[in-house]
């Protein structure tokens, strides 16, 4: 368990894929044009290849994601953009949602403008690695951030690839890397706890991933789906 934990720590680009920081700045944008939402003017993303829009395309890296099958159902389908999914990314639809924007664009588009920039972007890209979140997060709030809300951990032993090495032959999740994501994510929760004591301005969340997905796994027909 102690090595897993620390692998956890150490090699976030294989078991840290869904970790990000969501964090809505820029409390009072002058001069421009805000979303019909002005509670919320802009949602900025930071993580790698769960919310990134296709920021990969535009380095020179092999992990990228801008040919089919992806973006299979994008747009009426079809459509690869460079994000790692069949259509939307979590970040596009919580700008969505928020009513910002209904696509949250890479940071690192060539076609990306000016008022783009100032209602959110996403500087996730596919691969990224770990940075020290409390220091992270200090810089965030010190240039405005007050809404910041940061993803934990998945069921990370029922990742496809983890069940298919660890899985035996019916590929079933890997009971030691979900524990060792439940025991991460309960040092997340106390980090954002004490986070928000020392920034009492701000609104800090802890957004619990882990549980709504392992309902998903284990109860798929309750979510349209067959088997697990």
């Amino acid at each position: 368990m102690k090595f897993i934990f620390q692998m956890l720590l150490s090699q976030l680009h294989l078991l840290i894929l869904w970790c990000f920081v969501i964090a809505i700045i820029f409390q009072h944008v002058c001069a421009v044009s805000l979303p019909n939402n002005e509670t919320v003017p802009a949602v900025i993303v930071f993580g790698d290849s769960i919310v990134d829009p296709g920021n990969n395309n535009n380095i020179s890296t092999v992990i990228k994601c801008n040919f089919l099958p992806y973006g299979r159902d994008f747009a009426g389908g079809n459509r690869p953009t460079g994000r790692f999914s069949n259509g939307l990314v979590p970040s596009d639809i919580i700008a969505a949602k928020f009513g910002v924007k209904k696509l949250l664009p890479a940071y690192l588009d060539p076609n990306l403008q000016l008022q783009d920039l100032l209602t959110g972007v996403s500087f996730a890209s596919g691969g990224a690695g770990y940075d020290p979140l409390t220091s992270k997060l200090a810089e965030l709030y010190g240039v405005g951030a007050r809404r910041i809300g940061v993803m934990g951990l998945p069921v990370i032993g029922c990742v496809p690839s983890q069940r298919t090495a660890s899985g035996g032959i019916h590929r079933t999740c890997s009971d030691s890397e979900n524990h060792a994501a439940i025991i991460f994510n309960i040092k997340l929760f106390s980090l954002i706890h004490a986070l928000k004591l020392k920034f009492p301005e701000a609104k800090l969340v802890y957004l619990d991933i882990y549980t709504p997905l392992l309902n998903m796994i284990q109860n798929p027909s309750k979510y349209g789906n067959g088997t697990q």
